[in-house]
């Protein structure tokens, strides 16, 4: 009886805990705003900061600024005003 009631007592050994996997981290937003200013061919700045996130596009007078609007919105987009 007493050797029962041993085993009973007795715990099972325990595995040690799985520890997850250590990724580097990625700085998505670096590469989101290399990728932007590549695809639209102008300097991209994002802000992920804080509160108040913001991408900033930067150009050079209104022609780019129209060629900028008609990427980002369609080439139509002047003929719906």
């Amino acid at each position: 009886m007493k050797a029962i009631n041993k085993a009973a007592n007795e715990e099972e050994p325990k595995e040690a805990p799985k520890t997850a996997a250590v990724l580097p981290e990625v700085d998505y937003i670096s590469a989101l705003q290399s990728k932007m200013t590549s695809k639209l061919g102008r300097r991209i700045n994002i802000y992920n900061k804080g509160k108040n996130k913001k991408i900033e596009i930067h150009y050079n007078g209104n022609d780019d600024l129209n060629h900028i609007i008609k990427l980002l919105c369609g080439e139509n987009v002047f003929d719906e005003l």
